[in-house]
């Protein structure tokens, strides 16, 4: 019997400490994939303005007027580089290539904010619209 409580012990602190682990880049992936659907107004210029759209078309307009558009995906690599522990890049395709950013935050902690941070290095903050 003290074998089987022993037992039964070590399964629920196993299922605890699995528990409180972060969330797998899998997982924040699959989160982020979803809370960047939507419109997103640049923080220092509110008159630019990204659309992500669930089916992977993304939009940018400025004034209201369209500027481009392309396809976008969050991925684990871009080209040749890959991330470390739990950093995506959102990635972006059209007629003339790939290009990447490193995907900070979405949303984090229902803040309606999309921040990331391109490959020189300038962050850029976005506030949820819809």
């Amino acid at each position: 019997m003290k074998k089987i409580k022993l037992i039964i012990l070590g399964i629920i602190s196993f299922t605890y400490f699995q528990a409180c682990k972060g969330q797998s880049a899998i997982e924040l992936q699959q989160i982020y994939s979803t809370e960047i659907v939507g419109t997103w107004s640049e923080e220092e210029d509110p008159l630019h303005k990204l659309e992500f759209t669930n089916n992977g078309i993304f939009r940018i307009y400025y004034d209201a007027e369209l500027i481009d558009t392309m396809t976008y995906s969050i991925t684990f690599s871009c080209g040749e580089q890959t991330t470390t522990n739990q950093s995506l890049f959102l990635t972006f395709q059209d007629a003339d290539g790939t290009f990447c950013q490193f995907l900070e935050a979405v949303n984090k902690d229902n803040s309606n904010m999309l921040s990331m941070t391109d490959m020189s290095g300038h962050l850029q903050i976005y506030n949820k619209v819809n």
